[in-house]
Parts: structure tokens; sequence; C-alpha cells
């Protein structure tokens, strides 16, 4: 009976947590989606106030418009996502719309002084890049160092486990698996 009982328990339990979980995600998806919208009315806003422009210089506000997009939505992406992939890859999308903007700023340029500015905005690129990539591999290490140690410890545990005999050595090597990453 009163294994039944606890069953049942457990079961509620279960099912409470399913439920919390599920409402989070729908949360962080409506979360998402009204933050793509509200960079999407923005950049519409933004692009309206271009239209008053020529030339360069709406070349210049409507580059600013989409850079202004791509970082909210990549950011968007990020957050949703959770992983280092999709803040690597939205700090990427921003410094690719940081270049765009640059560029198009030295589009106003002649000669040398243009060919100057270009290469500014590519060697400030190539560092936001150099520096983005440089997190990736620090962050892959770390993740690398971090699996040996949880493996280390779970080898100890399972070696702790060694010297029981029986439902207690059964129990520490479930306990030991349960918390390994």
């Amino acid at each position: 009976m009163k294994k039944s009982i606890l069953n049942c328990v457990a079961a509620a339990l279960a099912l409470h947590y399913g439920v919390m979980a599920l409402a989070d995600d729908n949360v962080a998806e409506a979360t998402y989606e009204a933050r793509i919208e509200r960079a999407d009315a923005d950049y519409k806003v933004a692009m309206a106030k271009c239209d008053s422009l020529q030339g360069n210089p709406e070349d210049i506000c409507q580059a600013e418009a989409k850079k202004a997009r791509e970082i909210a939505q990549g950011y968007a992406k990020a957050t949703h996502e959770g992983t280092a992939e999709a803040r690597a890859d939205a700090r990427k999308d921003a410094a690719d719309a940081e270049l765009k903007l640059a560029k198009e700023k030295c589009y106003r340029m002649d000669g040398n002084e243009q060919d100057v500015c270009v290469k500014a905005a590519q060697l400030q690129h190539t560092r936001a890049a150099t520096a983005i990539e440089t997190s990736e591999e620090v962050a892959e290490a770390a993740d690398e160092q971090h699996k040996k140690v949880d493996n280390a410890k779970y080898d100890l545990a399972i070696e702790k486990c060694e010297s029981l005999q029986g439902d207690a050595q059964d129990e520490c090597e479930h306990s030991a698996k349960a918390h390994q990453h």
C-alpha cells in the first residue's frame, strides 16, 4: 500500500513538473517571438525615417537600421537557444553588420581616404572575429576540462562503491551515475 501511494505521489510530481516545464517553454517561445517582432517593427520605423534622405546618407541610414535589426534578432535567438554557439553566432552577425555599416560610411569619401577607411573597418572586423573565435576556443577547452573532471569524479565514486556489497553497492553505483554529467 505504501509503495502504491508513493508511486502515485511520484507520478503526480512528475506530471506537475512536466506541465511547469511545458509552460516555461511556451513563455520562452512567446518572449522570443515578441523580441523578433519588436526588432522587425523597429526596423520598419527606422527604414521609414530613411525615406526622407537621398544618396549615401540614405544608404548609411538603411545600413544602421539593418544592423540594429540583425543584432536584435541575433541576440533574441541566442537568448532563446541559450547555447555558447548561438551567442557566438550573434556576436559574429553583429560584427558583420558593423562592418557593412562602416564600409557604407566610407563610401562618402574619395581616393586614398576611402581606401584607408575601408581597411580600418576591415581591421576592426578582423579584431572582433578573432576575439569571438578565441572565446569559442576557450569555451570549448573549458568544456573539455570540465568533462575530464566529471569523469574523474565518476571514476572515484564508482571506486568507492567497490568496497560495498549487494543493494548498498547498487545504490551507490546508481547514485554515482545520477550525478554524472
